[in-house]
């Protein structure tokens, strides 16, 4: 089985199940215009929505404030023959954000994920929402960086 194919039977089993997802991680990046090679799957699911989250899949539970906002932000995305709801970039800077707190040795390639999220996103970006994670995080110096980097080009 191809990759494609437990993508499709994951996303086609969550929407029929009508499970409350979204795209998140590496993969989700791809639908904004970031391409990234990555081994896994990850989704952030509705609390309520749970179901059997095994194998190849990274689950985050959407609990608190923070996360149930961002699924609910989610947008759908076309991908090949079926659709699949995915973060907004600036959600998933915010994830990238908490990830690169909670494990420094993420920090390189994780500030790199943002970069690019943001270079191949500008049009669309609210950095509103961008500010809120990195001040949330405490991050604002990265924050500056990353405007002063990527607004000014």
């Amino acid at each position: 089985m191809s990759f494609y194919d437990i993508f499709s039977l994951i996303i086609n089993k969550f929407n029929e199940s009508k499970i409350k997802y979204a795209l998140i991680g590496d993969i989700s990046m791809g639908y904004w215009n970031v391409g990234r090679n990555t081994l896994d799957i990850d989704f952030l699911i509705s609390l309520e929505s749970l179901n059997d989250g095994k194998s190849i899949i990274d689950i985050l539970i959407a609990h608190r404030k923070y996360t149930n906002i961002m699924l609910s932000r989610a947008v759908k995305k076309k991908s090949q023959d079926f659709e699949v709801k995915v973060l907004i970039p600036e959600d998933i800077i915010g994830l990238k954000l908490q990830a690169m707190v909670n494990d420094d040795s993420r920090k390189l390639q994780d500030m790199a994920d943002i970069e690019m999220l943001i270079k191949r996103n500008t049009n669309i970006i609210d950095w509103n929402k961008i500010t809120e994670y990195f001040e949330i995080f405490d991050k604002i110096n990265e924050l500056d960086y990353l405007r002063s980097n990527l607004v000014a080009k």
